[in-house]
């Protein structure tokens, strides 16, 4: 039974695409009636929103497609949200209303995070965003340590990875040197406003991008020349990442 699940994963991670390499070009909203007239090689969606229809859109317009989901805190406006227990959900992460950290070292939760990447590549997702892990900085309520963050990581990317999908590190710049190996890509919010972006140059040595998501009102020509100098995909976004607000380097 082992041999023939390995074989799975092979086979499976034989039809995966190639992770994008540093400066693809990315396109991020998960709120709101998605863009689909974006230019950009990869669009990072809402898995749960998105429909299967949608994903094929964007596959037909040539478009590699990530799934965004929040893997480190239960929100109460996901269909799943009834089955988390509720000793796994902790504290609330502040700003976000109705948004709560969880125990991710809880077997229980890492088996609802696979049903949800279960139900991603049904739709088509080529990739995952596994948002809210670097939960080793943040007032979780458990405890939860470098340590605990990292083997968390290094379950997700692979979860991913035996299901066929790409999967990216999102934020976590403390422990991107740990973890670089596991993982296909980087996403990183605002990383140049502070003065952190080259915590992720392992993934741009390793020929990995690594998408940067800065929340400006308009471009900033400083940051552009950084970003091309350590070739990181940089775009500005509102915080609502709704689709109203995508600006480019030139």
């Amino acid at each position: 039974m082992l041999k023939a699940l390995a074989l799975c994963a092979v086979a499976l991670l034989a039809g995966a695409a190639a992770g994008p390499a540093p400066l693809t070009s990315w396109y991020w909203q998960i709120s709101g009636t998605v863009n689909t007239d974006r230019t950009a090689k990869l669009y990072d969606i809402d898995g749960q929103e998105a429909s299967a229809a949608l994903v094929s859109m964007l596959h037909a317009g040539g478009h590699t497609v990530v799934c965004y989901f929040s893997a480190g805190s239960w929100e109460d406006w996901r269909p799943d949200k009834g089955d988390f227990p509720k000793a796994v959900i902790g504290n609330p992460l502040g700003g976000w209303p109705g948004e709560f950290y969880l125990d991710v070292r809880s077997q229980t939760v890492r088996d609802l995070m696979a049903k949800r990447m279960d139900a991603f590549r049904a739709k088509g997702c080529d990739g995952l965003e596994p948002d809210n892990v670097d939960l080793y900085s943040a007032n979780t309520g458990f405890g939860i340590t470098t340590a605990d963050s990292v083997d968390y990581d290094r379950w997700l990317a692979a979860a991913g990875h035996a299901r066929g999908m790409l999967v990216a590190l999102k934020n976590s710049a403390e422990v991107v040197k740990q973890v670089v190996p596991s993982f296909d890509f980087a996403i990183a919010e605002e990383c140049f406003d502070y003065a952190e972006c080259g915590s992720y140059s392992p993934f741009i040595a390793a020929g990995k991008a690594v998408l940067v998501a800065e929340y400006t009102k308009r471009v900033k020509a400083a940051w552009c020349a950084k970003a091309a100098a350590l070739r990181m995909s940089l775009a500005f976004y509102n915080l609502d990442l709704n689709g109203r607000r995508y600006l480019l380097c030139p």
